[in-house]
């Protein structure tokens, strides 16, 4: 059976006065990883999941926290394999 697994990169313009909150936040995301910040406060995040519908849910709370004022997708890959029971 064949299996997916998704990475995706987000840039995260965060409002700067909710900038940590929003870090702690992102950080409580499933699948979540704030990669860097910038002092123009803008955030780097990956996320990761096993499906594509995973990593849309994990965008879609991004963007819905407090203090995000846009995101950006910057990276997207998808790797298949195959379950190694039926291999």
């Amino acid at each position: 059976m064949s299996q997916e697994y998704h990475v995706v990169s987000l840039a995260v313009h965060a409002n700067p006065t909710h900038q940590q909150q929003l870090q702690q936040q992102i950080a409580e995301v499933a699948g979540a990883d704030l990669v860097a910040t910038t002092e123009d406060h803008k955030l780097v995040v990956t996320l990761e999941g096993d499906s594509r519908q995973a990593v849309l849910n994990g965008i879609e709370t991004i963007n819905q926290l407090q203090g995000v004022i846009s995101s950006a997708l910057a990276y997207h890959q998808v790797e298949q394999f195959e379950d190694e029971d039926t291999a």
